[in-house]
């Protein structure tokens, strides 16, 4: 429909550069001879090392190399959880806000359920903007749910994984379905009924709360796991950075702007 496209018009835009980009960026690697040009400059490099008979040197490129291939596989699954879960599906829960709520509940705290519920309000109007349809974005989670599960291995997945497999045999559509028909956040319906009789109950029952909990733990996990890959890796290239200085000179180079 018009109204589709038109809320859709920037998101499929923004998509289609990336890909477009994405393609001319490999292009140019490729006309340019980068791969090429990187490897002449790191065999320059090596015979400089020995020359010179620097071990920091002689062993940089190798620990630079060694560091890229325990990241890679990290870097791969933070990738492809943040292009499906943080870019392509958009319906969530804000789980934090509900377990104040719940917390505010269990306490017989009016002021806290108040607060609690005033901020859902505000959430529920920021996931049903302008710009969201919410048979769009299901139709969109039927189809990355599974691809995601094929492309990662078992420990890149979300706990929910595991609930599809259990509860729905394995049918993303039928846990989708589930997820966008039954929690608080699918519809006004559903929200107004919620919020005029909050409870524990409704909270710990809603699909898309633990959807959006795991989601945030295991980004938090990946996370925590592309980093600690990545630690040393910027000593690791500015000493590469410092030898190719070294290599150069006298003649004035810049390898790199950042060093």
């Amino acid at each position: 429909s018009d109204k589709v496209r038109i809320q859709y018009a920037s998101k499929y835009a923004g998509s289609s550069n990336y890909w477009k980009n994405s393609i001319g960026m490999n292009k140019a690697i490729i006309d340019n001879k980068v791969l090429e040009t990187k490897a002449e400059q790191e065999a320059r490099f090596a015979r400089y090392a020995q020359e010179q008979n620097n071990a920091e040197y002689q062993q940089v490129v190798a620990q630079i190399d060694a560091a890229i291939e325990k990241s890679n596989p990290l870097l791969y699954n933070f990738t492809c959880f943040r292009e499906v879960f943080l870019g392509g599906i958009e319906f969530g829960s804000p789980y934090l806000v509900l377990d104040q709520l719940k917390e505010a509940l269990q306490n017989k705290d009016a002021e806290g359920q108040a607060k609690a519920i005033a901020t859902l309000k505000e959430v529920y109007a920021d996931i049903h903007n302008k710009d969201y349809d919410h048979e769009v974005d299901r139709k969109v989670a039927k189809v990355l749910l599974p691809l995601y599960a094929e492309m990662v291995p078992a420990t890149a997945l979300p706990a929910f994984y595991s609930t599809i497999e259990q509860d729905f045999k394995g049918d993303y559509a039928a846990y989708v379905d589930y997820c966008y028909d039954r929690s608080i956040f699918s519809n006004e319906a559903n929200f107004q009924k919620f919020v005029k009789k909050p409870s524990v109950k409704a909270i710990d029952k809603d699909p898309m709360t633990a959807f959006a909990r795991a989601k945030h733990e295991l980004m938090r996990q990946l996370g925590t796991e592309l980093a600690a890959s990545m630690e040393g890796m910027e000593r690791l290239h500015k000493t590469y950075v410092r030898g190719l200085c070294d290599m150069y000179a006298p003649e004035p180079k810049a390898p790199d702007a950042n060093f």
